[in-house]
């Protein structure tokens, strides 16, 4: 294999060697017919326009050889009308070439050099002489050169139209994309916007919970400071009343008093505090108030509206009134507690109308100095004709 190989190669180098002084002398000899190439065509041009103008009548030849030679000068190869002459088509090459590629020579040759077969194909001055003259051969020169210019023309209208489909095509698909691109696009706001709703709904409800641990801590607070006063004013009450029965009537009175303020203390917020106002009974003086008389007690605390016991008969009516305030412990209401008072009218119903015939007061400094609880056993009411207690 690599005798053969080395053998091919020598072949080679020799062919190479022998090609090259060939090549030289093609080079000298072809220059003279590249110059006279332009000069050439010149003077066929100037021929072709004359027999144009000069034989316009002579156009009526048989169709059939037309049509034929038309087809073959349109479909000529490119050795009928050779620009450079090679040292093979050169009709000096015989005078030069020593020696002549075989086929065999071709096919040790490997692709180096390859020769053309193109069959029995007519010879070139039989397709440029035809049978006519040369005016005859012009004219039919410039109708295959349209003939090929309609050929190459339908081609590009071809080509355009395949173009022109492939853009609408491509136009249709953009289309499409832009409007999947448009709906995602929506579909990412709407999501946003969604995410945001949903995002500020939690956190209202995050605030409202936050709120309610807030209140229920207060209330936790109420509940425990009423219990553990309940349990000191107990104490105290038992450690006042030296006898059992006050003890007993005054415990079972703190006791209920504070059983509500725990059930009202379970709405406060933070900061609120609850002020219970009782008025149990009077007795009155029989000058002053008569047996079949009807009285009331009007109460006013702080900013509240005024509270009223029940219209009652006689000089010792049983109100029992229970009135609950609830405020919001600040340094206004400390300094009212602590300069002002609760002032209690005793007001008489007569004939549709009343009037106002006692006053008395307790002074709130004493919630400030006290364990929360201030009670008065009797309080005397001030009246102009005489003194009576209430």
């Amino acid at each position: 294999m690599s005798v053969g190989y080395k053998e091919l190669q020598d072949v080679i180098r020799k062919l190479q060697r022998k090609i090259r002084p060939h090549r030289r002398i093609w080079s000298g000899q072809s220059a003279p017919w590249t110059s006279a190439s332009p000069h050439l065509m010149e003077e066929r041009n100037a021929k072709s326009l004359e027999a144009i103008k000069s034989n316009s009548a002579r156009e009526h030849l048989n169709p059939s050889t037309n049509l034929l030679k038309n087809e073959m000068l349109a479909f000529r190869p490119d050795w009928i009308f050779p620009h450079r002459p090679t040292i093979f088509t050169s009709p000096t090459a015989p005078a030069f070439c020593g020696h002549l590629i075989t086929e065999a020579n071709v096919k040790a040759l490997g692709g180096g050099v390859v020769r053309r077969n193109y069959g029995d194909l007519p010879p070139a001055t039989s397709i440029l002489d035809g049978t006519g003259s040369a005016e005859d051969n012009s004219v039919k020169h410039l109708r295959n050169r349209v003939h090929v210019l309609q050929i190459a023309h339908l081609k590009s209208m071809q080509e355009l139209e395949r173009c022109e489909k492939m853009l609408q095509a491509q136009t249709n698909i953009n289309r499409e994309l832009a409007l999947e691109i448009e709906e995602l696009t929506t579909s990412k706001i709407s999501s946003a916007n969604q995410l945001q709703r949903r995002m500020r709904d939690l956190e209202l409800l995050c605030e409202e919970r936050q709120q309610r641990i807030h209140t229920l801590q207060a209330e936790i607070r109420q509940l425990k400071y009423a219990r553990e006063k309940l349990l000191l004013k107990i104490r105290d009450a038992e450690e006042e009343c030296p006898e059992e029965s006050g003890s007993d009537d005054e415990g079972s009175d703190v006791a209920s008093l504070s059983e509500s303020l725990i059930l009202a203390a379970r709405e406060l917020a933070p900061g609120e505090q609850l002020l219970e106002l009782g008025i149990r009974s009077g007795s009155f003086d029989s000058s002053v108030v008569g047996i079949n008389s009807l009285t009331f007690i009007l109460c006013d605390f702080y900013d509240f509206e005024s509270q009223s016991t029940p219209l009652l008969m006689g000089n010792r009516p049983e109100y029992n009134l229970s009135a609950t305030f609830k405020v919001t412990v600040d340094g206004f209401f400390l300094r009212y507690l602590a300069s002002e008072s609760i002032f209690l009218e005793v007001h008489q119903a007569i004939r549709g109308d009343f009037k106002l015939i006692g006053k008395a007061s307790i002074r709130l400094s004493k919630l400030l100095q006290s364990k929360g609880i201030v009670k008065e056993p009797m309080l005397a009411v001030k009246s102009l004709c005489c003194d009576n207690h209430g």
